[in-house]
């Protein structure tokens, strides 16, 4: 199983990505507390609370993005997604390309960022395109780690 979307950041813990919203790129993506369907915190005077979309889901919805303010989360539920690989493309490009072309790329793949560099005319861009495990890239190109198996199978 896969999380269908993740932040840049991936050293925090489940429960500090759910409590502050964090999100990945992709226009057809929720953030972490999106995917939550039930948890459980303790609250400041040591009392488990428990919350479930099935239950009560604005209740849920509350409680998810609430910064730890209403207590700790130590138990999670959320919805996954069958595993995929990431086909990545990565590079500089002009900055003024990039955001007259924004809607058609965020459009073409699955997530899309941009990272402009202040008093330049140039941006990081980021695409991920996802792909079943055993698909070929797009381009026909053979993938690394279907390469790579095959290299080891051989031998």
């Amino acid at each position: 199983l896969a999380l269908a979307n993740q932040g840049d950041i991936d050293t925090q813990s489940i429960a500090g990505a759910i409590s502050t919203s964090t999100h990945g790129p992709g226009i057809g993506y929720t953030g972490f507390a999106g995917t939550v369907t039930a948890l459980s915190l303790i609250d400041a005077s040591g009392n488990l609370h428990s919350f479930a979309f099935d239950d009560d889901p604005d209740a849920l919805r509350l409680v998810t993005v609430s910064l730890g303010a209403l207590g700790i989360i130590v138990e999670v539920e959320m919805q996954c997604v069958d595993s995929f690989d990431l086909l990545a493309v990565e590079g500089a490009e002009d900055f003024t390309e990039v955001l007259d072309t924004w809607e058609e790329r965020t459009r073409a793949v699955d997530h899309y960022e941009a990272f402009w560099f202040p008093h330049t005319d140039r941006a990081m861009v980021k695409s991920n395109t996802s792909l079943e495990p055993t698909a070929p890239a797009p381009d026909g190109e053979p993938r690394p780690r279907t390469w790579l198996t095959r290299a080891f199978e051989e031998e």
